[in-house]
């Protein structure tokens, strides 16, 4: 039990369920409005369980799949830009290619080729 504001509050597994999934969408960066729709309770009941986040933060412990989570949104972002920086580099070399395309259209309708 941990006491706040004179009140006790008991850490059942229940809440300390709550704590952990309030946490890993905090982390997520998700407002207490969407996380109380996503777990059916009321906003005010998420800033309750946020208040109380330091108290059971031993229970709480990294999540490995939000882990995961995080390193993969980190390699899609690297691989769009890989991709974006690619797509830049074959537009301009179809660009290049076109501009070559059109003067070898052009010098042989000039007959120099």
């Amino acid at each position: 039990m941990t006491a706040r504001h004179g009140e006790h509050v008991s850490l059942t597994p229940h809440f300390i369920d709550q704590a952990r999934r309030v946490a890993e969408l905090l982390d997520a960066g998700y407002s207490n409005r969407s996380i109380a729709g996503r777990l059916g309770v009321s906003a005010a009941r998420i800033s309750q369980i946020r208040g109380r986040l330091p108290a059971v933060e031993a229970y709480l412990g990294s999540p490995e799949p939000n882990e995961r989570l995080r390193c993969h949104r980190d390699q899609l972002w690297r691989l769009r830009r890989q991709a974006l920086e690619l797509a830049a580099v074959i537009r301009r070399d179809l660009r290049e290619l076109s501009e070559e395309l059109e003067a070898a259209n052009v010098d042989r309708i000039l007959g120099l080729r």
